[in-house]
């Protein structure tokens, strides 16, 4: 690992890793990771890119707040060591501590991967990830338990959110589905999939089984569900304006509605297109309808700010285990467009769209109308564990208010509008209203 901002320091006994005056000591003796901060871990990690922030420029970035971490690795049956001195790791803990959110490597028994995890979707990947002379041998039953001992570890120290109503611990979760993780790699793979769904989280999923089962599918089945997850696909269900494709709509003389169904690195490049035609037809008005934004990428959502504000843009963002709140303050190279904005958000509104949502309505670029936002404030990490199954989970990096309130389960707006059936003629009457 090459970090230029990296201090190494090691003796036979720890290894102490500096990063920007934090400090995460690796104790081989006592067994325990301290942390000056947990997103060290996040830090430590930044080097590799992506473009996904193109044309946004961190302009200030302060922390408050927060403490050190300890994890004990004793409480769940790992260990590092030193072997002819040198450290010695196993692979998905150094995973988690050194490679960050967007670069993992992924081990099938035959072969080491680097993964990139956006990528991580695309069948033809997995299916690599998968192809091995492992493949439906039975799975030591130390595989198992690691497993179940690493689930833990993240569900209690990088995981961002609480344990969900009706459940008295993580680990109470887990141990509901102790003999299915020690049984057949199948059935191993099927309760890993079950465990990650009773946090009843949306951003938190199942993405794959690991080398022992194959190319076996575990579909997701609505009872694995909670009640949360499934008012989230409900009110999808209702919503009408899902139906409608991304872009613009004059809906009277000075008035238009642009629909954004989702944040990529195209969604900036097409509201520009929209704005710019808003303006050839001489509109004061614009609504941007985000009812069925379900979220996307944070770097693109700024950019997209960047298009309704002639201010800096300003986020907080708190860590729910160690306590810090982090405000980054944000310029883009994008052109401000200067007409009377309102946003439409309904209960789908989720993750980076109730995020577009929050900066808007606290910095008052736009007048909110709708529902309650779906909310979805935490980032995601991903993780790949000790069988090769690949999960991702709310990370502990969540959206929060200038106080430090967490942000994760959504915002009212600032007029209520009930928005399941809205069509285009109903919202021309609700703008003769306004008028």
């Amino acid at each position: 690992m090459r970090h230029d901002a990296l201090d190494i320091e090691s003796t036979d006994a720890r290894v102490i890793l500096t990063l920007k005056e934090h400090d995460m000591i690796l104790d081989m003796e006592a067994q325990k990771i301290v942390m000056d901060r947990i997103e060290m871990t996040r830090a430590i990690g930044e080097s590799p890119r992506t473009d996904f922030g193109a044309g946004v420029e961190t302009i200030d970035t302060h922390t408050s707040g927060g403490g050190a971490v300890t994890i004990d690795l004793d409480s769940y049956d790992h260990q590092i060591k030193s072997e002819e001195g040198s450290m010695v790791i196993p692979l998905h803990l150094a995973n988690l501590l050194f490679s960050g959110t967007t670069y993992n490597v992924h081990y099938n028994g035959d072969a080491l991967h680097g993964v990139d995890v956006y990528q991580l979707n695309r069948e033809s990947i997995q299916e690599t990830l998968r192809e091995s002379s492992y493949t439906y041998y039975p799975m030591d039953d130390a595989v198992g338990r690691t497993t179940r001992d690493f689930l833990l570890l993240l569900f209690e120290h990088f995981y961002g959110l609480d344990v969900p109503e009706g459940e008295s611990s993580f680990e109470s979760i887990i141990e509901d589905y102790e003999r299915q993780l020690l049984a057949s790699p199948l059935r191993h793979y099927e309760a890993i999939q079950h465990i990650v769904y009773a946090l009843d989280d949306p951003h938190s999923s199942f993405l794959m089984g690991g080398m022992y089962a194959g190319r076996a599918r575990f579909p997701l089945y609505r009872h694995m569900l909670g009640p949360r997850t499934l008012r989230l696909y409900e009110a999808r269900e209702r919503m009408e304006t899902c139906e409608i494709e991304e872009g613009f709509t004059r809906l009277a003389d000075d008035t238009a509605r642009i629909v954004l169904q989702q944040f990529t690195l195209e969604t900036p490049h097409r509201l520009k297109d929209a704005l710019e035609r808003a303006e050839r037809e001489d509109m004061e008005h614009i609504i941007i309808d985000l009812t069925c934004n379900s979220g996307g990428v944070r770097g693109p959502m700024i950019r997209t700010l960047g298009m309704i504000t002639d201010e800096t843009i300003e986020t907080h963002r708190k860590n729910a285990r160690d306590g810090a709140l982090t405000t980054h303050v944000y310029e883009t190279d994008e052109t401000y467009f200067p007409f009377e904005y309102s946003l439409l958000v309904s209960n789908v509104t989720y993750s980076a769209a109730h995020h577009f949502t929050v900066v808007a309505k606290v910095e008052g670029s736009a007048t909110v109308y709708g529902e309650r936002t779906g909310g979805g404030g935490a980032s995601v990490a991903t993780h790949i564990l000790p069988s090769g199954a690949i999960i991702r989970l709310s990370s502990t990096d969540v959206l929060a208010s200038i106080d430090g309130r967490m942000l994760e389960e959504g915002i009212v707006p600032d007029e209520p509008l009930q928005l399941e059936s809205l069509n285009h003629e109903q919202l021309k009457e609700w703008i003769d209203d306004m008028d």
